[in-house]
């Protein structure tokens, strides 16, 4: 269970850096979208 467990460990944190980068990228097009709105 132990070794289980670890691999599951390493293979969410590969899936996290994913969809931490997903998520830096939606929130930087949120912000554009966001800055061009206040703008016009």
């Amino acid at each position: 269970m132990g070794k289980e467990v670890v691999l599951k460990s390493k293979n969410s944190l590969k899936n996290m850096r994913e969809g931490l980068f997903i998520y830096i990228l939606l929130y930087c097009l949120l912000v554009f979208f966001f800055a061009a709105k206040i703008r016009t």
